[in-house]
């Protein structure tokens, strides 16, 4: 009995059982047959390609420590979709020099300490990507000076500008109001590299109008700007001070500016940049002059191309690459014609080394009046390009009658460490032309050229310190040793020059 037991239990286990209501016909065992297909189907079913991850989103600024923030203050966002915000953001520039006989005459005692202090504070509101409206307020200070350095204006409206969009993804932008010139590439002739825009406590500034073109494999800037500055007169003693901006009547500055990367890692650029002053009865600032030294009317043009990329790279061992840019200038100056140029060339190397070191060979050449009374003009113009950035620290030279010769060495020991090796040496482009430097001072013109074209030899040292986003401090030393050139102008004393400085963003 026990045996029948266990073999029904055992029937039981093995058989396949159908439940069914009563009076059913009895169905087809498809069940098993089906979960058997399943179960094969199954097996030989392709997987399914994974997906792709998905990219890390960045950090919310608002969990970020207070140094590392794009802006101190988080912006103000509201609107059903957040699609109004409004930033708070701005700079502290402070700058301690220590200048000894830049005028290369011990003679004169005109040594100073100065401090520059400068400070931008900006309110920046936009509306999805359609429309944004800048306003920017500067207030810059120069103490401690004997000779003014013309760098003061207090509490002035420095941008303030409209932005507009014909659609979120459009490439155009047009902008309206008082503007500063962009940051793109070497910032010889036009716009600015990122070391210029922290310098000088004014900055080249326009009223004037805009329409920007930007993919990721071009930038082109289409330009109509009237030039503003901060110079006076005093009428009644003929001293030139610095104060609140505005208009240069008759003077235009115009043209096309674009750079591309359809070759990367290669870079070009394109320009064809205009200045036209029709000043020539203005009592201030001064207009143009022509040969004879009489004021008239200036239009000129400049046509110019500059490219950078690798030449070549060794793999674990570094890459070496160039820079290259040409400019040719024509117009005229009343009844003069203007005949200028500008070339500059670079080769550099940067090893693969944690160090980053980087050696850098370069050589700027700008034209400068050949003869004085030929009814021609030489001398080449920068224009608005920078002035501190790559003719030496103490801004004795600007890319006009000039030739150099320089080299350059960079290590960054860490990766908010950098130390700058310079040493340049420089020459006059014309013997008959001016010596012009950065800081606004002339070293006198020999109308007859027979003085020397060598104007001597600067060396620089820079240590840069960039703790954080908010912080970035430079500190740096120079020494001129006079050549010919200024021998013949009575100018042949040896130069120092010391800075610091601290920049704080908010």
């Amino acid at each position: 009995m026990r045996g029948v037991w266990c073999l029904a239990v055992v029937g039981l286990l093995i058989a396949p059982v159908t439940v069914r209501p009563a009076g059913a016909a009895e169905a087809e065992p498809v069940a098993k047959v089906s979960k058997t297909y399943t179960m094969e189907a199954a097996a030989v079913k392709p997987a399914e390609p994974a997906k792709p991850a998905e990219a890390p989103k960045p950090p919310d600024p608002s969990t970020l420590p207070w140094t590392e923030r794009p802006n101190i203050c988080p912006p103000l966002v509201w609107g059903c979709e957040g699609e109004w915000k409004l930033q708070l953001g701005g700079s502290i520039m402070t700058r301690f020099e220590k200048r000894r006989n830049l005028d290369l005459n011990k003679a004169v005692d005109d040594d100073d300490d100065l401090t520059f202090l400068r400070t931008f504070v900006n309110l920046d509101l936009s509306y999805r990507k359609l429309t944004r409206v800048f306003v920017e307020f500067v207030d810059s200070q120069a103490t401690g000076w004997r000779l003014d350095p013309l760098q003061n204006d207090r509490w002035d409206v420095f941008q303030a500008f409209v932005e507009l969009k014909a659609r979120e993804d459009s490439p155009w932008t047009l902008r309206l109001g008082r503007q500063a010139l962009p940051v793109v590439s070497e910032g010889r002739q036009w716009g600015r590299p990122p070391l210029e825009y922290y310098w000088f406590n004014l900055l080249p500034v326009f009223d004037g109008v805009m329409l920007d073109y930007k993919t990721k494999t071009a930038e082109v800037h289409t330009f109509l700007l009237k030039p503003l500055t901060s110079r006076h007169i005093d009428e009644d003693t003929g001293i030139v001070y610095s104060d609140t901006l505005y208009r240069v009547s008759d003077a235009w500055h115009y043209g096309i500016y674009s750079q591309f990367k359809n070759l990367a890692p290669h870079t070009y650029d394109l320009y064809v940049l205009g200045f036209s002053d029709h000043g020539d009865d203005r009592d201030f600032p001064p207009g143009s002059r022509d040969e004879d030294g009489t004021f008239d009317n200036e239009d000129r043009i400049s046509i110019g191309t500059c490219w950078r990329g690798p030449i070549k790279k060794w793999e674990g061992c570094g890459t070496l690459g160039y820079g290259f840019e040409a400019a040719y200038q024509f117009g005229h100056i009343g009844d003069d014609r203007i005949n200028a140029y500008m070339l500059h060339g670079d080769i550099n190397y940067e090893w693969e080394h944690p160090w980053k070191p980087k050696v850098t060979l370069l050589a700027n050449w700008a034209s400068g009046d050949n003869r004085v009374g030929d009814n021609e003009i030489n001398t080449f113009s920068p224009y608005y390009g920078a002035s501190h950035y790559g003719y030496g620290t103490m801004d004795l030279f600007r890319l006009t009658n000039l030739r150099e010769l320089a080299i350059t060495g960079s290590v960054s020991p860490t990766t908010s460490v950098k130390v700058l090796l310079e040493a340049h040496q420089f020459w006059l482009d014309s013997e008959s032309d001016a010596w012009n430097t950065a800081i606004g001072t002339t070293f006198g013109r020999n109308a007859a050229g027979d003085w020397a074209r060598e104007a001597g030899t600067e060396f620089d040292i820079t240590l840069y310190y960039k703790p954080n986003k908010r912080w970035a401090f430079e500190l740096g030393a120079a020494h001129f040793i006079p050549g010919e050139a200024a021998r013949d102008r009575g100018r042949d004393d040896s130069a120092n020059f010391v800075f610091l400085q601290t920049v704080f963003s908010f």
